[in-house]
């Protein structure tokens, strides 16, 4: 679905990461072979939040940094959209949760979206479509995951590739906003790629009951079938970035920056090579944190502005958002000079 929309600017995003990184040298003890899987997938450390933390301490600790540095108020916020797959409960939604601790008016709307590595493409479409229906002014949009709490430990591929993260992007109506130009798509029969088996009510297999009175096998874990993945990303990744430039009618050339999905370097590099990419407009952080799902594009932004000085330019930006669903996701928007905070390293001193 392709759709163009206006009257919405990103003003600020905010990122922040466990202070605790996992080496590939770690991962070694347990997994001798690591190194040839952690090669392909470009990645040498990956970031892991102390179990009593949740993705939405992240993203509280990334909203709440992003507000501060924009001097918006929290009455000021009309909308709140948190996206992730590693929710706080079933229910309530965890949106209602960052709602409190954010101190947000009773009059603003919030919502949880459930998506992976699409999520912020996805995330920016909603709120596109909201601002340009006159309805919100200012929306917070937190993206993230923990993805360390379900991954099983005896999954090495798992293990090597996704890290820990929160993000926060602050939307703004403004009447002098460039149009921003979307292309959604997913492929439903695919959805089984990408799952979480124990997590909802349709679980695949029965509960057991341990020999201490307890219940085994209902931890979520995640199942990645990486082979279908990469073929899935191969094939309509290039196909989408085509797609949007040509419904958009912009050349390739006049894009500054591609900002990927950061799903594996190996993947990365073969899309890129497919839809005829100079590699220098593709900025990576694959290698310092891994895959972080829906917090991968704003915290790639954040994590590599002091190299690339995006708040101090006005740049022409093509988004991808690819992964569980499966879905994708594209946008091409202008970034102006926005404000981008320093990324927040969390520890277990940091007060919640």
């Amino acid at each position: 679905m392709y759709s163009n929309l206006k009257y919405a600017s990103i003003k600020g995003i905010a990122a922040a990461v466990p202070t605790q990184k996992i080496t590939n040298e770690h991962l070694a003890k347990k997994f001798p072979g690591v190194d040839r899987t952690a090669k392909l997938a470009g990645v040498e450390y990956r970031r892991r939040a102390p179990d009593s933390v949740c993705t939405s301490d992240l993203c509280f600790i990334a909203g709440k940094q992003i507000l501060e540095d924009l001097s918006w108020d929290s009455d000021s916020i009309d909308g709140l959209i948190f996206i992730s797959q590693t929710s706080d409960y079933l229910l309530p939604a965890t949106s209602y949760v960052l709602h409190k601790r954010l101190n947000l008016s009773k009059h603003a709307m919030v919502l949880d979206i459930n998506l992976g590595c699409s999520g912020y493409i996805y995330g920016l479409f909603v709120i596109n479509c909201l601002i340009q229906a006159g309805k919100l002014k200012r929306v917070l949009l937190l993206c993230g995951d923990t993805n360390s709490k379900i991954i099983s430990p005896e999954d090495m591929g798992s293990q090597v590739l996704f890290g820990d993260a929160g993000t926060a992007t602050c939307i703004e109506y403004s009447e002098t906003a460039e149009e921003n130009h979307f292309l959604l798509g997913a492929d439903g029969s695919k959805y089984n790629a990408l799952i979480m088996r124990n997590y909802g009510f349709r679980n695949e297999t029965a509960p057991t009951i341990n020999n201490k009175g307890g219940v085994d096998n209902l931890n979520p874990q995640l199942h990645m079938d990486g082979s279908q993945v990469y073929s899935f990303a191969l094939t309509e990744v290039p196909k989408m970035i085509k797609q949007l430039l040509d419904k958009s009618n912009t050349n390739l050339n006049s894009i500054d920056y591609f900002f990927f999905h950061q799903a594996n370097q190996y993947m990365l590099n073969n899309i890129i090579s497919k839809a005829n990419i100079k590699i220098e407009k593709c900025p990576m952080n694959i290698k310092e944190f891994g895959n972080t799902n829906s917090a991968s594009l704003p915290l790639l932004i954040v994590s590599e502005n002091k190299k690339y000085n995006f708040d101090k330019k006005n740049i022409y930006t093509f988004m991808a958002g690819f992964g569980v669903g499966l879905s994708w996701g594209g946008i091409l928007i202008n970034l102006n000079k926005i404000k981008i905070s320093d990324l927040i390293e969390y520890n277990h001193y940091t007060v919640l």
